[in-house]
């Protein structure tokens, strides 16, 4: 199995112009969370971590932990690549709105007109599915676990992405079932489901005339001087990349996991750094605005985190946190009587978070390696590390 559907999630939102050259913290000051993270990858057997903060002030603190690769003996650093798996989709979002607003696309439009082959829900033909329906997961398509888990391979994809979803959202397709959609209604139910990333991409292509992930590396990387982001293993050095690992039960040994991709990618495939994903949180806190370039416009970054009214009841899942609504991608949560934005990912021996709050300004992000939601003990320093990173970008000492 190459991921799974771990849902935990926290990310961002709103102005502030900062830089991202802005001095960094006393590395005193982050002495106790350095070793929490050091005694956890001790007591857990997990690898690495990549961890950044941006505090309100905009001064910004990166760091590494444990190792990128076990069996040469690389040590983690904030420059590290990582694979980001769900936790990606703040960056689709960010490009698809991107696209849609130089295009003057609305949100309600149907997405069928901008689509070589229609995306219809068999249950509700009458039903035309919308880009915001897909940004706040009420279009009613779903995620086959079956047909996900046999597409993901070693290395990238060689299937391209819009032929991927021909073959599984219309009729005749390879992958087409019936129920590749919910029986309700689209618009009507929150359904979290990978598809909705992939499309999204898809729509970018359709509507830039390039390929998403170019779209991206022109658009969103290169202005934000993300030099080593990717979604695809072959644009980037391998060997600055964290491996992923998963633990042996009973052995309380670690696996190696082979880099992997697969067709859908816009849905958890992006590769950065924690230094590099910390430059998403940045233009997003700064209202599209970094280093003096305007990214983003200020609609799209107000769209992202504009609440969508979906019924926190349909938001309960694997989740600690107390679902309170989405955004366009993100779900608004509260964790520790704060309201947060957040997305988590979750990939075979790669656990991630993004976390964004756009009262305090202040932001956080972090990937582990090693089999960390794999066990009740891991899952619960996840949980914990969730509570201490938002407590550390809201210091303001």
């Amino acid at each position: 199995m190459r991921k799974g559907p771990f849902v935990l999630t926290v990310l961002f939102v709103l102005m502030l112009p900062l830089t991202m050259a802005a001095q960094e913290k006393s590395q005193s000051r982050y002495e106790s969370l350095s070793a929490y993270l050091d005694g956890k990858l001790v007591g857990l057997q997990l690898v690495g971590v990549g961890v950044g903060v941006i505090h309100p002030d905009g001064t910004t603190w990166v760091q590494g932990f444990g190792l990128a690769d076990m069996e040469q003996k690389i040590p983690a650093t904030g420059d590290t690549i990582a694979m980001w798996a769900s936790s990606s989709k703040v960056v689709t979002a960010a490009a698809a709105l991107k696209a849609m607003q130089t295009k003057r696309i609305g949100l309600d439009t149907a997405i069928n007109a901008y689509l070589p082959f229609k995306v219809v829900n068999p249950n509700f033909p009458q039903t035309p599915i919308t880009f915001r329906m897909l940004l706040n997961h009420t279009s009613s398509i779903l995620y086959d676990l079956n047909t996900g888990h046999a597409l993901y391979g070693d290395g990238d994809a060689t299937m391209e992405l819009g032929e991927f979803l021909r073959e599984y959202l219309v009729p005749g397709g390879r992958y087409y079932k019936g129920t590749n959609f919910s029986a309700s209604a689209p618009g009507r139910a929150y359904v979290y489901s990978n598809i909705n990333a992939s499309l999204l991409g898809y729509l970018v292509e359709r509507i830039a005339g390039v390929p998403f992930n170019e779209y991206c590396r022109n658009e969103l990387f290169r202005p934000l001087g993300m030099q080593e982001a990717s979604w695809f293993l072959r644009d980037i050095d391998v060997s600055h990349m964290a491996v992923q690992y998963v633990a042996v039960q009973p052995e309380g040994k670690t696996r190696r996991v082979r880099n992997y991709g697969w067709p859908g990618y816009p849905d958890g495939m992006l590769r950065c750094s924690a230094k590099e994903m910390l430059r998403i949180m940045a233009v997003l806190l700064g209202d599209g605005r970094l280093d003096g370039k305007q990214v983003l416009t200020h609609e799209t970054v107000a769209e992202m985190f504009k609440p969508q009214g979906v019924d926190p009841a349909q938001l309960r899942g694997r989740s600690p946190w107390v679902s309170l609504d989405t955004g366009l991608v993100w779900k608004l949560i509260e964790l520790d009587g704060h309201r947060i934005w957040s997305f988590n990912g979750n990939g075979e021996g790669m656990a991630t978070a993004v976390l964004l709050d756009d009262k305090r300004k202040g932001a956080a992000v972090v990937w582990i390696s090693g089999g960390v939601l794999e066990t009740p003990q891991g899952q619960a320093f996840f949980a914990d590390l969730h509570h201490r990173l938002v407590a550390e970008m809201e210091r303001t000492d």
